[in-house]
């Protein structure tokens, strides 16, 4: 990218505005801006065993997402949203899990929402405080790593 050039960061992480605290006011205040320019993550798609997929649409409720309709040409996946940012599952036979990636969601009730998902039966462990807030991983049917954060980091970049 030419250095004449705007740069814009792009938080990938899966967020609705959590409660006004001094960690997050600073990363809403930059996803605001981005939602006005149009400039966000809008979805993320994993790939799901068959079998998975319902107990996986169970962790992404617990997460505050909800089931979808997703257009008629794309009705063989499962999609969830919350707050305009969705999850498509996509059912596969031999699923691509990666080893380190992961989606991380804002879990602005972090205590509550971790018992929640540990009393369903998800396997979940503590992560690091890197940037003082707590943090928590959760294990996704099939693997997949879902880390779930009680705010957003805050933006060491403006917007524009």
């Amino acid at each position: 990218m030419s250095s004449s050039r705007s740069s814009v960061q792009l938080c990938l992480t899966v967020s609705t505005l959590p409660t006004l605290t001094d960690n997050t006011l600073h990363g809403c205040h930059h996803l605001c801006q981005l939602r006005k320019l149009g400039l966000v993550l809008h979805h993320v798609g994993i790939e799901v065993a068959p079998a998975d997929v319902e107990r996986t649409v169970e962790l992404f409720e617990l997460l505050g997402f909800e089931r979808v309709e997703p257009p008629p040409s794309l009705a063989e996946f499962t999609w969830l949203e919350r707050e305009g940012t969705q999850v498509h599952l996509m059912p596969s036979e031999q699923p691509v899990v990666p080893t380190r990636g992961h989606l991380a969601v804002v879990a602005p009730d972090f205590e509550a929402t971790v018992a929640r998902v540990r009393e369903r039966g998800f396997e979940t462990r503590p992560g690091r405080e890197h940037w003082g807030v707590p943090r928590a991983h959760v294990a996704a049917p099939g693997g997949h790593r879902v880390e779930l954060m009680a705010a957003p980091p805050p933006s060491t970049r403006s917007v524009l």
